[in-house]
C-alpha cells in the first residue's frame, strides 16, 4: 500500500514541478542565473520558479521549489482523502496506517529534482556540443574570408588596369561572403550527407557513389543579405580575374563552390567592421534598421562616406 502511495505521490510531484517551473516535457530546462529575467505564466501572471541544477538540494532556490511543490501535493492528497464517497478514493487513502508529512513529500521532491537534474545535464552537454560546433564553424569561415580577401587583392592590379580605379578601400575580410562546408547547426552526420547530396545535385553530379559523395569537397557560398549588389559585382569580378590567372594544377586544389543555393546570411552574421555607404543593401537596411536586436550593430551604418571614386545610386534597382 505504501508503495502505491509513493508512486502516486511521485507522479504528482513530477507534474507539480513542471507546472511550477513552466517547463513541459517537450521543453528544455532553463539554466538558473543570478538576476535572471523572470519567466511569467502568460495566463495567470505568476512568476515561474527556476531550479538551480548546478547546485544541490540545499540551495535556497531549490528548497523554495521543494516547499511549494510539497504544499501543492499535500493539497491534492487531502482532496483525494476527503472525497465523500469512499468508492472514489484511491485504495491507499483508505489504509488507516497511511501517514505522510510535508517532510516526507519534500524528500520525494528531491528525488524528482535529481531526475530532472540529470536531464538538464544531458541538455547542457548537447548545447555545449552545439556551441563548440558553432565556434569551430565561425573560426573556419573566418579563415576562409581571410583567404578570399588575399585572392581578391591579388586581382587588384588587373582591375586597376581595366577600370583605372583601385578597389582596395572596399576590400576587408569582414565583407567577404561566407563559405559553408556543411549545413547550418547540424546535429548528426546524416544531415551532412543530405546537404552533400543537395550540393552534388546543384553541381550536376547526380550519379556519385556513396564513396564519391563522402569525398566530395564543396563549399556552399552564403549570400550576405546586407551587402549591395554593387559591391558583390566588384568582388565577383575580382574573384573571376583571380581564378582565370591560376594554372590548372592550382585550380585543382580548390573546393568546388555552389553559388546558386538559396542560403543566405540572415541577421546573425553582420560584419564587425561597418561598411561604406555604397556597400549596404538599402532595402535590407530599411527592413531591419528598427530591429531592437540590431540597433547597436547598425548604429553607425550610412555614417561612412564612400571612398573617392566609388558609390552607387541611393535606391537600388
Amino acid at each position: 500500500m505504501q508503495l502505491k502511495a509513493r508512486k502516486r505521490i511521485l507522479e504528482a510531484m513530477r507534474d507539480t514541478i513542471r507546472t511550477l517551473t513552466g517547463v513541459t516535457a517537450k521543453d528544455v530546462w532553463p539554466t538558473w542565473e543570478q538576476n535572471m529575467e523572470a519567466r511569467v505564466n502568460a495566463d495567470t501572471g505568476e512568476e515561474y520558479l527556476t531550479p538551480d541544477f548546478s547546485k544541490g538540494v540545499t540551495a535556497a532556490v531549490n528548497k523554495r521549489l521543494f516547499s511549494q511543490t510539497a504544499d501543492c501535493v499535500i493539497q491534492d492528497l487531502n482532496r483525494q482523502i476527503t472525497v465523500s464517497e469512499a468508492a472514489n478514493r484511491p485504495d491507499w487513502t483508505k489504509d488507516p496506517s497511511f501517514r505522510v508529512t510535508k517532510r516526507d513529500i519534500v524528500d520525494l521532491a528531491k528525488v524528482s529534482f535529481n531526475g530532472y537534474k540529470r536531464q538538464w545535464a544531458d541538455e547542457q552537454d548537447e548545447e555545449r556540443g552545439r556551441k563548440a560546433r558553432r565556434n569551430e564553424q565561425k573560426s573556419r569561415r573566418s579563415l576562409r574570408r581571410e583567404t578570399k580577401l588575399k585572392h581578391l587583392q591579388m586581382a587588384v592590379p588587373a582591375y586597376i588596369k581595366k577600370h583605372k580605379k583601385d578597389p582596395t578601400p572596399l576590400l576587408h575580410a569582414d565583407h567577404m561572403s561566407d563559405e559553408a562546408s556543411g549545413p547550418e547547426d547540424y546535429q548528426n552526420e546524416e544531415e551532412v550527407n543530405e546537404w552533400k547530396k543537395d550540393m552534388a545535385n546543384r553541381l550536376g553530379l547526380t550519379n556519385l557513389t556513396p564513396k564519391g559523395l563522402e569525398q566530395l569537397a564543396v563549399f556552399e557560398v552564403i549570400i550576405p543579405d546586407w551587402r549591395s549588389e554593387y559591391t558583390s559585382d566588384i568582388f565577383h569580378e575580382l574573384n573571376d580575374t583571380h581564378w582565370k590567372s591560376l594554372k590548372l594544377k592550382d585550380k585543382q586544389r580548390f573546393h568546388q563552390r555552389v553559388l546558386d543555393s538559396t542560403r543566405s546570411s540572415g541577421i546573425n552574421d553582420l560584419p564587425m567592421m561597418s561598411p561604406y555607404n555604397c556597400m549596404i543593401n538599402v532595402e535590407w537596411y530599411e527592413r531591419h534598421v528598427n530591429n531592437v536586436e540590431l540597433r547597436e550593430m547598425l548604429g553607425d551604418w550610412f555614417d561612412h562616406a564612400d571612398p573617392e571614386g566609388w558609390g552607387q545610386p541611393v535606391v537600388e534597382e
